[in-house]
């Protein structure tokens, strides 16, 4: 899971530079396909740094775990269970962030509404 983490953290990226760039600028249809790219990669982005940083902390604590100091050592057991279950919730955000987007939730809606039964009076709150 870290390494389509950090593939797509390296395409949000050059995305971003790719919208600093003079070429795309001038180029407002390709300027707004990538913006539109990098703002539904952003919430993913977000998550996933913080994922990997969790990670971190998780490796940070097990190397204090191989040290000789009792105290700390449960301390670190503490924190390490702590990043456990955190872990997981973020991992179960990701997959959701993850999953395949539907095209039509993008697309504009027509609602129609009308009155129904009781009349006039019932027409003015609809």
């Amino acid at each position: 899971m870290q390494n389509k983490i950090k593939k797509i953290i390296n395409t949000y990226d050059d995305l971003t530079d790719q919208l600093s760039d003079p070429k795309i600028i001038s180029n407002p249809p390709k300027f707004r396909d990538i913006a539109k790219q990098h703002h539904d990669l952003e919430p993913v982005v977000q998550k996933g740094r913080e994922y990997i940083k969790l990670i971190e902390q998780i490796v940070e604590y097990r190397s204090i775990l191989d040290g000789d100091d009792p105290d700390l050592k449960a301390i670190a057991k503490e924190e390490i269970d702590d990043l456990l279950s955190q872990q997981e919730q973020q991992e179960n955000e990701l997959k959701i962030l993850l999953l395949p987007k539907d095209q039509r939730d993008s697309k504009n809606t027509i609602i129609e509404i009308r009155a129904g039964t009781g009349g006039e009076e019932a027409a003015l709150f609809s």
